[in-house]
């Protein structure tokens, strides 16, 4: 799932980031857990982990949420496991809806305490923001739901291509001339292809310098089943509900994850960077290899004189 914040949040988003980012994360996050528990079919306790990302494929500031949820939840007294009965947890209309209501009564309260800051024409009396308001209200937020993930593998090799990513990788930096640099960037209008942008250094490093988040921001947070304080005990009475669960007609079942030997810190380094630490670089050919060094070569451990 991916919650946008929308194109008018964010002129305060700049001069208000921590703020923001925050009542992102809450509206989110609530609409998520009361929604799960007020559906009809599902009426259940979910769980979910979400990321926030701030850019787009041309640096531009983009403000968004990436978010991965249980195919389902536990029951409210704890005793079953219910799972979706269709491909989506929940209907995504009526979900965008209620993240935008909570994002608006929460901005309002911000503003009522007087935390905004900036220079942005909403911020010039409570008339002017009133007026924001009720345009934010009527503006359609951009909710982008997948269909259920064919097992928990999938769904957090999915995310975990979101984790741990800066605004851009060296393998997308194509050159730097003339004071011009230029990156590749996922062209969408043509999926699987790519197209080039071209920016003047000063503006790259302007955009780069845009997704630098507030000292000691937590990006990924967890809520939910999947919140610290139900790891070691709703999360686990879940994972036991699901092992010893009974697929009824319509749900989509849960398929066992296979166990897969885990990446090398260089075939880590490659999937985030595109460099190849493998290969040696000077030709580009060989291949590098570790090897321990001989007791020849070893150090002796620093000698420390008694001065007194």
């Amino acid at each position: 799932m991916v919650v946008t914040l929308p194109h008018e949040v964010i002129a305060l988003a700049l001069f208000n980031r921590k703020i923001v980012f925050n009542l992102l994360f809450e509206s989110a996050s609530r609409a998520l857990v009361e929604f799960s528990l007020g559906y009809e079919r599902l009426r259940a306790q979910v769980g979910f982990t979400a990321v926030l990302h701030t850019w787009d494929q041309d640096l531009n500031f983009h403000p968004h949420l990436h978010i991965i949820a249980t195919g389902g939840g536990l029951s409210p007294d704890g005793s079953r496991w219910i799972s979706a009965t269709s491909g989506f947890l929940l209907p995504v209309r009526a979900l965008s809806k209620i993240i935008r209501a909570k994002f608006a009564e929460a901005l309002s309260k911000v503003f009522q305490e007087g935390r905004l800051k900036g220079n942005d024409p909403c911020l010039e009396g409570k008339v002017q923001f009133a007026r924001f308001i009720r345009k934010l209200k009527r503006k359609k937020w951009v909710v982008y739901c997948k269909e259920i993930f064919r097992g928990s593998k999938k769904a957090y090799d999915y995310l975990s291509r979101y984790t741990h990513r800066v605004a851009i990788s060296n393998h997308r930096l194509l050159s730097l001339n003339d004071h011009l640099v230029t990156f590749r960037a996922r062209d969408n209008r043509n999926p699987g292809r790519h197209r080039f942008v071209t920016i003047h250094a000063q503006e790259f490093i302007r955009r780069f310098l845009l997704h630098i988040l507030p000292p000691r921001f937590v990006k990924i947070r967890h809520f939910g089943l999947m919140a610290p304080c139900n790891a070691k005990t709703k999360l686990e009475s879940a994972r036991a509900l699901i092992i010893n669960h009974q697929p009824t007609p319509g749900e989509v079942p849960a398929k066992p994850d296979i166990p897969k030997v885990s990446k090398t810190w260089q075939e880590m380094m490659e999937d985030l960077t595109g460099i190849n630490l493998t290969l040696c670089p000077q030709c580009g050919k060989g291949r590098l290899v570790r090897c321990k060094l001989t007791d020849a070569y070893r150090i002796s451990p620093l000698t420390i004189l008694d001065s007194s």
